[in-house]
């Protein structure tokens, strides 16, 4: 671990750092509530962050490591459970973490809890991805990002024709998730021309009900891809804390 900067937020202290050769970041609270409880932002820390704010006030520890253009491929898990077991032994934090997936976020925060379930007390899942053959391979709604498309295929090492057929994405572990009784919030916006919300929110959520997955729902009318979050994040704050 090499620090770079720490720096007191309000509700507590930033520290940033490199381990594993990635950079890292930990907010510590002013507060800790006694179980010492994770907030890990898979991608885009601090945009949009009321819900993170506002649980770092009330106790709880923020995360986050970048692992971004790897698109939840299985190494990009593989670096997350490294510093998962990090926090957990370097600050003894609490094992079971709540990930959160916001946009592109969504790959890794499935696709996570779907590998390590023991880890993982709910998600948090906000406008996600949760298939890239929806984005960025614009096999649905979403139009093809080139760009995109050689990351994510770089990412995972495969041909496109192989990475589709490859059943690694999240949609395609819905039933893990819901087998091990990981509780989801979800918020999405119904105008978003980004990430579209039937192919990925509601395909995701339709299986995660049928299979018996607990969860809420939170859909914010004439809403695009932006801004993310609920505008008072209470019910996503109160989900999480219920299901600890």
């Amino acid at each position: 671990m090499n620090i770079i900067s720490e720096a007191i937020i309000d509700g507590g202290k930033r520290i940033d750092f490199e381990f594993d050769g990635r950079k890292c970041i930990l907010c510590i609270p002013d507060n800790p509530r006694a179980d010492k409880r994770v907030l890990w932002r898979a991608e885009f820390f601090g945009a949009f962050d009321k819900c993170d704010s506002e649980m770092l006030k009330r106790g709880w520890y923020r995360a986050h490591i970048s692992v971004s253009n790897m698109f939840g491929a299985p190494k990009a898990i593989e670096i997350m459970k490294k510093f998962h077991d990090f926090l957990v032994s370097e600050y003894g934090l609490n094992t079971k973490m709540v990930l959160v997936g916001l946009s592109r976020g969504g790959l890794y925060s499935v696709n996570y809890a779907a590998t390590y379930p023991e880890d993982i007390s709910s998600l948090y899942l906000d406008a996600p991805v949760v298939s890239v053959a929806q984005w960025p391979f614009g096999k649905g709604k979403t139009p093809r990002n080139e760009d995109e498309v050689a990351k994510a295929l770089e990412a995972f090492g495969m041909s496109e024709e192989e990475l589709l057929c490859a059943k690694l994405q999240p949609v395609d572990r819905v039933g893990e998730v819901a087998d091990a009784k990981i509780p989801i919030v979800f918020v999405c916006g119904n105008a978003d021309d980004v990430v579209n919300y039937i192919d990925n929110t509601e395909a995701f959520l339709n299986i995660f009900k049928s299979l018996g997955g607990k969860y809420e729902y939170y859909v914010k009318p004439n809403c695009g891809h932006h801004p993310h979050g609920l505008e008072d994040p209470t019910p996503v704050i109160k989900f999480i804390e219920k299901h600890i």
